[in-house]
């Protein structure tokens, strides 16, 4: 019955959520390789230009198109999934269907990001989706604001390295586990009770990266980033808080984007004492 209810509750809140945007991606979270639904809601849409309330398509009958630079611009699609030879025109390829269901101006294009872009899971998930709605000529500017769609991913499989809540948020308290029983290192497996320390590299906005210790392999090192072994299991665990743990850096107002999680042995001096994974987490607050 609980698992009944939240099913319920979060379809709930997408439903809420999607009558409250302009555009959103469906279902959320997301695996890049499996088809998914951009919708967009022109009746939400505005088209500004220097102050100036320009043409837009609010009241078009359609045919519309997708129009997308990211992430990954038409130059390096695959022919199929190039948005057109000029703004002026449009691929067929790229029409967007109605769904009246969902709004009186609702649209969707139908994709496989992955294969649309031509591109790997990782820049789908790292790079925003950023793209227009316009007529097939885009005459007159008949098209909508750029719209910009951050992908939330979905866990397909359980890696062996990950944390939970899924959503990591850098002011809450997050657990990060190691799975040793999966490691694919020879000479990280079965690690002792004390053997499994954290190294952790948080990515930031402005392009520059911290450290939890310099340099990765001495991680073993900062007893503050000992995992723990679960009685009975091959699993080690930590709670954190992020930004507690990265309290004493600089930021410089720059904000956190994700973090790359490597499990060092203790004792280590190469890299055959570095678990095999290392797992990239994107941050829930992006």
């Amino acid at each position: 019955m609980k698992t009944i209810l939240q099913i319920l509750l979060v379809s709930l809140l997408f439903s809420i959520s999607a009558k409250a945007q302009k555009a959103w991606i469906s279902p959320s979270p997301t695996d890049p390789k499996k088809r998914v639904k951009i919708y967009v809601d022109l009746d939400k849409m505005t088209y500004v230009k220097d102050g100036i309330n320009l043409a837009g398509l609010k009241d078009q009958p359609g045919p519309f198109y997708l129009w997308t630079w990211n992430p990954q611009d038409q130059d390096n699609r695959i022919a199929k999934y190039k948005n057109g030879r000029s703004f002026s025109e449009s691929n067929d390829t790229l029409i967007m269907k109605k769904d009246s269901a969902l709004g009186p101006n609702v649209w969707y294009y139908e994709m496989t990001p992955t294969t649309f872009y031509n591109t790997t899971s990782e820049k789908v998930i790292s790079t925003p989706l950023e793209f227009l709605v316009k007529n097939k000529d885009g005459e007159g500017g008949r098209k909508t604001e750029d719209i910009k769609l951050v992908i939330i991913p979905k866990i397909t499989t359980r890696d062996t390295i990950y944390c939970s809540p899924f959503n990591l948020f850098p002011d809450e308290i997050t657990t990060i586990y190691y799975n040793n029983g999966d490691e694919a290192n020879p000479f990280m497996k079965n690690l002792g009770a004390d053997s499994a320390y954290l190294y952790i590299k948080a990515n930031l906005d402005n392009g520059s990266t911290m450290e939890s210790y310099t340099p990765r392999i001495n991680s073993w090192k900062n007893e503050a980033m000992k995992l723990e072994l679960q009685s009975g299991s091959r699993l080690f665990s930590k709670k954190l808080i992020l930004n507690e743990l990265l309290k004493e850096k600089n930021l410089d107002n720059a904000k956190l984007q994700s973090i790359e999680i490597t499990v060092i042995k203790k004792g280590a001096t190469n890299g055959k004492g570095v678990s095999k994974e290392i797992s990239k987490i994107f941050l829930g607050c992006r």
